[in-house]
């Protein structure tokens, strides 16, 4: 290794960024091919490339706060339905048949191994823009495992709500006073924005 040229391998650094035009962060790997090396940029991106930033400004008054936030994006939503029993999530697929892009609350219980009852199903919930999972139970996975990759492969966007008493918001205490019952599900209906930053950890709904 120490007899090996890496100049040759600086000149392929050189040579991207003066045709990207701006410092890059790059990858590479090498091989000895006859004892001569051959270098492989294997990928590239700007340095100064901002990634997920998202700013989370006046967007309403916040009523839900989640973490361990996975996707990123700013939605638009008309509904938020909360479901909490495992009989309840017949009438949750039914409503999902009927509307799309709403916000989901669920209990953890209706994911966890051991608790009797029917399991919440991708298809339950697949046309929901955003999902996001109360914790009352304890997982060994992340929550999102049990959807085995549906959620991030349909560009959904998944969040734990933070239920720390010192963040309950009263933008929700009155937004509750508004709930539609529907089958045993709560169901809200106003105008929402979801924005949530899975590199900031974040997400917020705001009415």
């Amino acid at each position: 290794l120490f007899d090996i040229d890496l100049n040759k391998l600086f000149t392929l650094f050189e040579q991207t960024e003066q045709r990207f035009g701006k410092p890059q962060y790059i990858e590479w790997a090498a091989t000895i091919e006859n004892g001569v090396p051959i270098y492989w940029l294997t990928q590239n991106d700007d340095v100064d490339k901002k990634v997920d930033e998202i700013e989370f400004g006046d967007f309403g008054e916040p009523v839900l706060v989640g973490n361990s936030v996975i996707g990123s994006g700013i939605k638009k939503c008309k509904t938020i339905v909360e479901c909490w029993n495992p009989d309840d999530i017949s009438a949750l697929y039914k409503f999902n048949q009927t509307h799309k892009d709403y916000v989901l609350i669920y209990s953890g219980v209706l994911i966890t191994k051991g608790i009797p009852g029917r399991k919440l199903q991708y298809a339950d919930l697949n046309n929901a823009s955003a999902i996001i999972e109360a914790p009352n139970a304890l997982h060994v996975q992340h929550p999102i495992s049990h959807f085995g990759g549906q959620l991030e492969a349909a560009g959904k966007i998944f969040a734990i709500l933070d239920r720390d008493d010192s963040k309950l918001l009263p933008g929700w205490s009155h937004l509750r006073q508004t709930s539609i019952k529907e089958s045993g599900l709560e169901i809200y209906e106003s105008e929402f924005t979801v924005v949530a930053s899975g590199r900031q950890n974040k997400l917020v709904v705001y009415q």
